[in-house]
């Protein structure tokens, strides 16, 4: 039974690492079959002595685990690695291979949650108001302004009551995180301009900021200084987001990236929603 738990602990990360979903009729898909024919005589080998992965798998993979998707991804690694080296006197040329397609795997997905800060850039492009939230992080994950070496999903800062929420109650006092729908920002989290070294400020335990910041966004204007974010001055959802940033008609409300008090920030004024406007653009 114990074999058992830790069998589909595995198999539950090769199959995160190396989906169902792939293409198969490509390498990928028929090294994820390899990968398995390994896992499954991987317990008889490291499970005579299983207090590695015993507690590898405890309570402190848990809470990675929980906390931290780019933790699964390193938990992914750390089996991977083990699965091909009980194999690599078999295949050893395959196994690298596998073992590559995991790496990968991890770089695809990189995360800002466990690194010291995260970053935030304005976007070059204007925002494309009728484009949903969806288009607009779009325009954020392809934006010239996005940093080149980073592999990190970027997304836009907006909301729109129903897809995106930053909060529900003023400065999210109520509910805290729990109010909050695909939010962009996280909680207690340092956030850096696109440089990686000028701080633009912190969040709060309820993942927005509450504290004027240390340093604008962006202090370059280009084009304008203007920002769509859909918010009010306490983060709640403003009724004018252009109907859920799907329409051309209709008001939106806008930040200014030149400002450090958050109420400028966020909700400097309202405008039409064919005004030309830029986006806050964020790490995830």
């Amino acid at each position: 039974m114990e074999q058992n738990k830790y069998h589909l602990a595995a198999l539950k990360i090769i199959n995160f690492v190396v989906p169902n979903s792939i293409d198969c009729s490509g390498n990928l898909c028929t090294q994820r079959r390899d990968v398995q024919k390994l896992l499954w005589g991987f317990p008889k080998i490291i499970l005579r002595n299983d207090s590695l992965l015993q507690s590898f798998y405890g309570m402190k993979m848990k809470r990675l685990l929980s906390k931290s998707v780019l933790g699964f991804h390193f938990a992914s690694i750390f089996l991977g690695v083990m699965v091909s080296g009980v194999a690599c006197g078999k295949d050893k040329d395959n196994n690298d291979t596998l073992v590559g397609t995991m790496l990968v795997a991890l770089n695809a997905n990189t995360s800002c949650a466990n690194k010291d800060h995260c970053k935030m850039f304005v976007s070059n492009s204007y925002a494309v108001l009728n484009a949903r939230i969806e288009g607009l992080d779009s325009q954020c994950a392809s934006d010239i302004n996005k940093p080149s070496s980073s592999t990190s999903t970027y997304k836009a800062l907006v909301a729109d009551g129903t897809n995106r929420i930053a909060c529900t109650s003023a400065n999210c006092a109520t509910g805290s995180t729990s109010e909050q729908i695909d939010w962009v920002l996280k909680p207690n989290k340092e956030y850096r301009r696109a440089d990686g070294t000028t701080v633009i400020g912190n969040t709060s335990v309820n993942g927005i900021f509450e504290s004027d910041l240390t340093n604008e966004v962006s202090s370059v204007i280009t084009g304008t200084n203007f920002t769509i974010t859909g918010l009010n001055a306490n983060w709640t959802n403003s009724p004018n987001d252009c109907s859920n940033f799907s329409a051309s008609a209709g008001n939106v409300s806008f930040g200014s990236h030149i400002e450090k008090t958050i109420a400028s920030v966020i909700a400097f004024g309202n405008t039409v929603c064919s005004s030309s406007r830029k986006l806050y653009c964020v790490e995830q």
